[in-house]
């Protein structure tokens, strides 16, 4: 089983995205960041999305997946596999064939305030492109 927490900070002018993978007792963090007007809610999907093609070159689709986001607004549009919003469907089209890539995968919310490396790796990121 691999797991992964992803989580997205947003300042009107850039983002920042932290993603942790937890695989085989091994921690992966990565920090992300890029100049954007995102606002948080597109933030957190975009952050899904990058999370899910950056391991996707790592070939673990044999594994079961877990994904674990903050943003209950993520969790809710990819459990129900579709959006609320018209502006959430860009990104479900992109997430949900990445995660049925995988054998079988979860998507579950996680308190923010248990999130805190994500959290950090995104405020970190943010940080650097700040003006």
């Amino acid at each position: 089983m691999i797991k992964l927490y992803v989580d997205a900070a947003s300042n009107g002018k850039a983002i920042g995205i932290g993603y942790v993978l937890y695989k085989d007792k091994e921690q992966f963090p990565v920090s992300k960041g890029k100049k954007s007007r995102l606002n948080n809610h597109q933030a957190e999907f975009y952050a899904v999305c990058v999370a899910l093609m950056d391991i996707k070159e790592q070939n673990l689709h044999e594994e079961t997946l877990c994904l674990y986001s903050d943003s209950k607004v993520v969790v809710q549009a990819l459990n129900r596999k579709s959006a609320k919003g018209e502006w959430q469907h860009p990104y479900l089209e992109q997430i949900l064939p990445l995660l049925e890539l995988y054998r079988l995968y979860f998507v579950e919310w996680f308190h923010q305030k248990d999130n805190q490396l994500p959290d950090q790796l995104a405020k970190r990121a943010l940080i650097q492109y700040k003006e």
